[in-house]
């Protein structure tokens, strides 16, 4: 009888401990962007998605205007690329050839493929920036680079996938938009697309003013 009771109770004390979860707090990360090069984005971008779409916020000279989100993120781990901000955060500095072997470095670990973006056609880079975020692949950003990109792949063991006029050995080649949209379709079902305006964020003219009586 005593055994039973003993075994019923130690039965019990394993429910209830299994029922507590052990596990790290989950990791809320947010990416910052300095404006100052627009190659920062695209980095940021494609590690968003490798770190699950994480957030990426823009800053120029501080980041005060967006504390209110990070408190409601619940943010705990920072990411900067290409400037200093005022939080306790992993920072990548310098420009975003060097910064985007650094970030494959840093978080990719292994990679079946990476993605190389010529650094003097942004509208190209731009485009193909999807491709590494669907595949998972770390982004990098050609100019004059090639030996560091060769090893930086020859260590994640990643076949090279290069975009327009990059000067580098590869696995496969899209010279331009339409091979780069086909391929992205190829790897990808496209059920919508988006378009922006870029003169959005120019402040209309005013032609006539007029005052209202309340």
């Amino acid at each position: 009888y005593i055994l039973m009771k003993f075994i019923a109770l130690l039965t019990a004390l394993l429910i209830v401990f299994s029922s507590f979860n052990f596990a790290q707090p989950e990791e809320k990360a947010i990416i910052f962007v300095y404006d100052g090069d627009a190659f920062y984005s695209l980095i940021a971008t494609s590690l968003s998605f490798h770190l699950g779409k994480r957030p990426i916020l823009l800053f120029k000279n501080e980041t005060k205007r967006h504390e209110r989100f990070i408190r409601m993120y619940g943010a705990n781990e920072f990411i900067s690329i290409g400037g200093k901000i005022g939080l306790q955060a992993q920072q990548f500095l310098g420009d975003a050839p060097n910064i985007s072997i650094e970030i494959a470095r840093k978080f990719y670990g292994k990679a079946d493929y990476a993605v190389v973006l010529p650094y003097n056609d942004y509208a190209l880079s731009l485009i193909a920036t999807p491709i590494a975020c669907y595949l998972d692949a770390p982004l990098l950003v050609y100019k004059n680079n090639s030996d560091e990109i060769e090893e930086v792949c020859n260590e994640l063991n990643a076949k090279i996938i290069s975009i327009g006029n990059v000067g580098i050995s590869a696995y496969m080649h899209l010279k331009n938009e339409k091979e780069v949209y086909d391929y992205i379709k190829s790897i990808h079902d496209i059920e919508y697309i988006a378009i922006a305006n870029p003169n959005d964020t120019v402040k209309p003219d005013v032609i006539e003013k007029e005052e209202i009586e309340k």
